[in-house]
């Protein structure tokens, strides 16, 4: 007999008796046992899943995978920019948005303070103090350099177990914490009144009479009648959501969990309730003040839990004197629970619902699904930063839709007739790999340049490029439909918006074949500045320009800069040459080569010793140029390396390190281009004279073209 509850209970005594079994996290909610082998199992919990192999004496990992369930999500400025949010019957957390590996590692989340039902606010350009909240009512400073933790309750009490009506404040589940937009000092706290600090959290006021129903008969103990439930999701007639206006400081609005709104345009002086007229009791679960207009703001209001699951975004232009209900094509039981304007283009909207996620272009008229690959689950927050939109999720942790460029940029002008190329966003010089099939680590976005286009009428068989160049007009990349490579080709899905990534490193010499070169064989990435997209379809050249930016972390001097910009090209110039010379060296041999077949059977073998001799000559050459024995990655430690790696070798170390540049890399750069001039001035010289010579002997021979007789090679031998 098994117990799933807060501990996991087995009985092997038909009930008698109840034994706990250690699982990875706490409150257990299902499990499933293989019926041909009970040994294997599958428990579900608030933290995740995991399987067992031996009846749940050990159990699998939860640390590969995205099951968490967060309520709220905020992001600071940082480079890349953090994610913060609670988690469910977890720690709050944040995460960097990205990481210069191939994912962000479960290493970098890192609790903020608070606890699971965490609102986090902060300085988001210096987001070193973090106030996180927790039920009923717990806030803290947490101090992320230092890594301490203070409490800093408007009334420190615990509440657990109490009734609310007999509480001093009472705190949603998921109370509110807001920093002002106007004043960094300023921390907003939502209970049933609008509590303010502007010393950290050391002292607080009330800034709103009670701004709930406040009915006494809604504040009783929750539960029963066998157990009372007292952990502070019960808690009811509260503030759900604070929203201060982007245009001008002391306006917030305030919205609560028993359908009422309510604003202040003097900081907190006097307070009008504008809830629209016969609302009914219900979730003003978040309200979005217009960045466009004001007076404008958008509140995603629902009723599940009175059983109600009719859609709601209520809309205002006129601080809530005036209403209007849109939800036109959001199916009929995805009740919404936040809104968001893009701050770029007005009335693109995004709506987090039940069953995912919505767009609007057209404020509200019209709304459209758009999932893409984002699962099918509740979105509890969204947030438009730095032009991506946040998703904070129920089971599926954060989701980051990356660069929101195609959408901000859609409209009439995009028809389903002409080719459109969108304006890139802007690239940086930073990041790690993308890799979407990871279950440890969390996806990082595309590297490089992100650019879209649009061909509604594409047909398999029309032929699309796309080129970038840099601000001389000079061809950097080209990409092409039909292209064998993989870094050059295209492909076109037809009537949506396609997107090309470039990684920002231009089109080099193609490696020599079957060499393995450490390092590989790419020429140094751009530097930061001006460039263009050309995008080449029939008749239609399309151009937009785009930016370049290095890591903006970085206090880089332009001279510096420009040292190391000279420096890397000439080294990728030597490499380049160098991987062109080795190339014709392999054409020559091959042709002496073919041509030794035929001299060796002349009675006069002085042509076939010289041509001998000459692949002899160029070996020797190449041999310092490349190491040919190298088949097998590890054979770099097994043979030396020769200029081509070492050349590329010292490319990627310089251009991976920020300026200046050194001087052991100074040195190292003149000795290697030294050593490429003199191995180039004796292949030259081979050419110049040995080749020619050898050539001229070839041809004073009358060696015919076309030998008709096989050599006897074992009668010209003894």
């Amino acid at each position: 007999v098994f117990v799933l509850n807060a501990p996991y209970l087995q009985s092997t005594d038909g009930g008698k008796t109840f034994q706990t079994i250690p699982t990875p996290h706490g409150d257990n909610h299902t499990l499933w046992i293989n019926p041909e082998n009970p040994m294997i199992m599958i428990n579900g919990n608030d933290g995740g899943g995991n399987v067992s192999y031996n009846g749940g004496l050990t159990w699998s990992t939860q640390q590969n995978q995205p099951t968490a369930q967060f309520y709220r999500v905020n992001a600071d400025n940082q480079f890349p920019y953090h994610v913060y949010g609670g988690q469910q019957d977890n720690t709050s957390v944040a995460t960097p948005s990205a990481a210069s590996g191939p994912g962000i590692p479960y290493d970098d989340f890192y609790p903020v303070g608070g606890c699971e039902s965490a609102y986090s606010a902060f300085d988001p350009d210096n987001p070193r103090y973090v106030y996180s909240g927790c039920y009923q009512g717990i806030i803290t400073e947490y101090d992320t350099e230092l890594e301490l933790e203070k409490d800093v309750m408007a009334y420190s009490h615990i509440g657990l177990g109490d009734r609310p009506l007999d509480m001093k404040y009472r705190f949603n589940w998921n109370a509110p914490i807001i920093m002002s937009k106007f004043d960094k000092n300023v921390i907003y706290h939502g209970a049933n009144k609008l509590l303010k600090t502007t010393d950290r959290g050391v002292t607080w006021e009330e800034i709103s009479p009670d701004l709930t129903r406040n009915r006494p008969e809604r504040l009783n103990w929750g539960g029963g009648p066998i157990t009372r439930e007292g952990a502070g999701g019960e808690n009811y007639q509260t503030i759900m959501y604070v929203e201060e206006s982007p245009h001008e400081a002391g306006v917030i609005w305030v919205g609560t969990d028993d359908g009422l709104i309510h604003i202040t345009r003097d900081s907190g002086e006097s307070w009008d309730n504008i809830t629209p007229p016969d609302l009914e009791e219900g979730m003003i679960n978040c309200i979005d003040a217009s960045p466009h207009a004001e007076g404008k703001a958008y509140v995603a209001y629902n009723r599940y839990k009175f059983n109600d699951f009719t859609p709601h975004v209520l809309i205002t232009e006129d601080f809530g004197a005036t209403w209007k209900n849109l939800t036109d094509g959001i199916e009929a039981e995805a009740h919404v629970r936040v809104v968001r304007e893009d701050p770029v283009t007005p009335g693109l909207l995004y709506a987090g619902t039940e069953t995912g996620l919505y767009l609007s272009f057209d404020d509200a008229g019209h709304w459209t699904p758009f999932q893409l690959n984002l699962p099918v689950v509740p979105i509890t927050d969204l947030m438009v930063h730095q032009n991506d939109l946040i998703a904070a999720t129920q089971g599926r942790a954060f989701w980051i839709l990356d660069d929101l460029t195609p959408l901000q940029q859609w409209s009439d002008q995009v028809s389903e007739e002409d080719p459109y190329l969108f304006e890139p966003d802007v690239a940086h010089l930073w990041g790690g790999t993308r890799n979407d099939s990871s279950l440890v680590l969390g996806t990082n976005p595309d590297y490089g340049l992100m650019a879209y286009y649009y061909l509604p009428g594409w047909e398999k068989d029309d032929k699309l490029s796309v080129k970038i160049l840099d601000r001389d007009g000079e061809v950097l990349k080209t990409f092409a439909t039909g292209e064998k490579q993989k870094d050059k080709k295209i492909t076109v899905k037809k009537g949506g918006v396609n997107k090309l990534v470039w990684n920002l490193i231009p089109d080099g010499e193609e490696g020599i074949k079957g060499l393995i070169t450490l390092g590989g064989n790419n020429s140094p990435k751009v530097i930061p500045g001006d460039y263009q997209i050309r995008l080449i379809y029939g008749s239609d050249s399309l151009e937009q320009d785009f930016t370049v930016q290095a890591d903006p972390r970085l206090e880089t001097d332009p001279v510096e800069l420009e040292e190391k910009k000279a420096l890397l090209e000439e080294l990728d110039q030597a490499a380049r040459e160098l991987t062109v010379t080795v190339k014709d060296m392999n054409f020559v041999q091959e042709q002496l080569k073919a041509l030794n077949t035929r001299l060796e059977v002349l009675p006069d073998t002085t042509l076939f010793a010289r041509g001998k001799a000459l692949v002899t000559n160029i070996d020797s050459v190449k041999a310092n140029l490349v190491q040919e024995k190298q088949k097998t990655f590890q054979d770099v430690v097994n043979y030396q390396n020769q200029l081509n790696t070492k050349l590329r070798y010292l490319q990627q170390t310089i251009e991976g390190s920020y300026p200046p540049v050194t001087q052991g890399q100074k040195e190292s750069s003149r000795d290697l281009l030294d050593s490429w001039q003199k191995q180039k001035a004796e292949w030259l010289r081979l050419k110049a004279e040995d080749i020619t010579d050898f050539n001229q002997a070839v041809s004073d021979a009358a060696i015919p073209f076309i030998s008709t007789q096989v050599p006897d090679k074992k009668a010209m031998r003894p």
